[in-house]
């Protein structure tokens, strides 16, 4: 148990602070003692315990370079009792031990406070310690839970259903069930890999998709590599708090494009069917949503809280991985109510799915909205000056909010979890503070639909391209200077970014398509418009979905410290590639055949009610 214990390292000046031991030696360990009563057996205990120096009084400089130096300058800012989840503790250190089964949490914490008192003779500062009892991990079996075996049949059964619809398919019998040959992998590859667009694509979009996916993609992993061990966590900071490191903590700005697509694409859909006369029926739009989301949703779910829990193990694993778990086993009907991004990141069923959440309820506000635009002609510029008001309300109360509350909605060198969490709560998951992006994609729809095309000059074209690239420029490089390292925490920059940094980035990505789609030739246009896009955007959802169970997972199995590399840590091909590919499984089984399904059902009703108006007419 001692050997299995983690021990004073070297390079702790270069934040080689935290020391995983021996995980799996530690849960092999199994003693039979004989007493002359009975016979006992000692197991061995795994437990991750946390500490943090707090300064008690002032230091010398050296020190103060020391405690810097040993913090990794603070890149980031946690107590001990802040969730850590989602986001890691980054000021504490956590070290391995390995002790008998019969020893608790308090326990162990009266013993590791006992060793650091022996090394810690001064009243400048002081060490608080905490072992929280689900990081004390025994060794366990695999599916040991009849939840896991059920849930792990399901799969299988899926698996089945699409191997036996994709035999059908290839012997090409006509007497298979048409829903049951929605699963079939021939039909659902070739959907994905299909170049063909529809008549009324938007071209532009599915590459800006592209690009808002890619850098979330990179955002994300930026910040999962903060729960890592590494042996030069100190390097890492430092290489982290220059300024190209703004890419990766705009992460909040990535997702404004998709709900401003959103609303882009539900008026530019509803409208363009009823100018052609077509019927709009609000509880077919809603049905069709929930086609579109739960079944992905619910496989997600279901893998997460049952399956990868079984997968693996390591010392961070129970926090990253189990507690997720937990969360989702009293929770997961949030998530079907699409209302669980009301009740914060810490008690969130995949805190990652909270867009889901905003933009389902986005547009179950927006459908109704639209319809009355389409149809009610001589209202619709009143309703859209309503909007517009709405969306201003919406901008001003971000400003607000973030100013008077100290937020931090830019990840910030030397940000604090609470300050993150209290962000996230309290204005990035709630729809009333991202109704402005929302806004901008039902304007950008009505210019599309009813602006003349090739009506711009030359010098017009001018302009608009040097309005789009400075607010680019503007939202982008804006903080740089908050990513740096030294920075002092200003809530005003953080509120005008928070308020209209999001306006800035939708915008210029409007201007492109908007070009694009009325005919400018530019560059960037026909970059976004390239047909590849159209395999993206069939795959950014699983991709969305996918992301951070597969960060977490390998985190959570980390069990030694590493070197850190930039380009081997921020541009993992490894974990991109199993992302892409769990995602292709995922829309192959779930997403697409209940698309299809979709299809088929109202396809099948419309056809019923065409049958008993030619009855009736007869």
């Amino acid at each position: 148990m001692y050997d299995s214990t983690a021990k004073i390292p070297t390079s702790i000046l270069n934040g080689n602070v935290n020391q995983y031991g021996d995980f799996d030696q530690c849960l092999k360990i199994k003693r039979n003692i004989n007493s002359n009563k009975n016979a006992k057996q000692i197991n061995g205990k795994y437990c991750l315990t946390s500490f943090q120096i707090n300064i008690i009084s002032a230091m010398s400089e050296e020190m103060k370079v020391f405690y810097d130096l040993i913090h990794s300058h603070h890149i980031f800012r946690s107590q001990l009792d802040d969730p850590g989840h989602r986001v890691p503790r980054f000021s504490s250190m956590s070290w391995g031990m390995c002790v008998p089964g019969a020893c608790s949490s308090v326990d162990i914490e009266k013993i590791a406070s006992g060793m650091l008192n022996r090394f810690v003779d001064t009243d400048k500062i002081s060490v608080s310690v905490s072992v929280d009892p689900e990081l004390c991990q025994v060794e366990r079996g695999s599916f040991e839970s009849n939840g896991s075996i059920v849930v792990g049949m399901l799969f299988f059964f899926m698996i089945g259903l699409v191997t036996y619809a994709t035999v059908c398919d290839m012997k090409a019998e006509n007497n298979a069930n048409e829903i049951v040959m929605s699963f079939s992998l021939k039909n659902t590859m070739k959907t994905i890999f299909s170049l063909e667009r529809s008549n009324d694509d938007i071209k532009a979009v599915h590459g800006i998709r592209f690009l808002n996916s890619l850098m979330l993609l990179f955002s994300h992993n930026s910040m999962a590599i903060f729960f890592y061990p590494y042996l030069n966590r100190t390097e890492m900071a430092e290489s982290l708090g220059t300024p190209f490191s703004v890419t990766g903590r705009a992460a909040s700005l990535y997702t404004d494009p998709f709900i401003m697509f959103s609303g882009l694409l539900t008026y530019y859909s509803i409208v363009g069917r009823i100018e052609h006369n077509k019927t709009v029926n609000i509880a077919k739009e809603y049905i069709g949503r929930l086609f579109r989301l739960i079944p992905t949703l619910s496989a997600l779910i279901l893998f997460c809280t049952w399956i990868l829990p079984e997968l693996g193990s390591g010392p961070q694993f129970p926090l990253v991985v189990d507690h997720h778990a937990d969360i989702c086993k009293k929770y997961w009907w949030r998530n079907y109510f699409f209302i669980h991004n009301y009740f914060g990141f810490e008690n969130m069923c995949l805190t990652h799915t909270h867009h889901i959440g905003i933009d389902t309820q986005l547009f179950i506000i927006g459908v109704p909205i639209v319809i009355l635009m389409g149809l009610q002609k001589k209202y619709a510029n009143r309703i859209l000056y309503i909007l517009i008001a709405l969306a201003t309300l919406s901008t001003i109360a971000r400003f607000y909010v973030s100013y008077t509350m100290n937020m931090a909605n830019f990840v910030y060198f030397g940000a604090t979890v609470q300050q993150l969490f209290k962000t996230a709560n309290r204005m990035y998951i709630l729809p009333a503070h991202r109704f402005t992006v929302y806004v901008m994609g039902i304007l950008l729809a009505k210019v599309l639909r009813y602006t003349p095309t090739k009506r711009l000059t030359q010098n017009q074209l001018f302009i608009g391209w040097t309005i789009a690239t400075a607010l680019f420029c503007a939202a982008f490089f804006g903080p740089i200077s908050m990513s740096c390292i030294g920075y002092k925490y200003s809530s005003f920059h953080n509120a005008i970014f928070a308020a209209f940094a999001p306006i800035a980035w939708c915008y210029s990505f409007a201007w492109i398509v908007y070009t694009t789609h009325h005919g400018y030739n530019s560059l960037l246009g026909d970059v976004f418009s390239w047909r590849g896009f159209l395999v993206w955007t069939r795959l950014s959802y699983a991709v969305y979905l996918t992301q951070f169970p597969v960060y977490f997972f390998n985190i959570g199995i980390t069990r030694t410290p590493q070197y850190y590399d930039f380009y081997g840590a921020l541009f993992n091909m490894k974990e991109f590639a199993c992302i892409i590919f769990l995602s292709i499984v995922l829309t192959v089984i779930f997403d697409l055949p209940f698309q299809n399904i979709k299809n088929i059902i109202f396809n099948n009703k419309k056809k019923l009610q065409e049958n008993s108006k030619i009855k009736k007419i007869d």
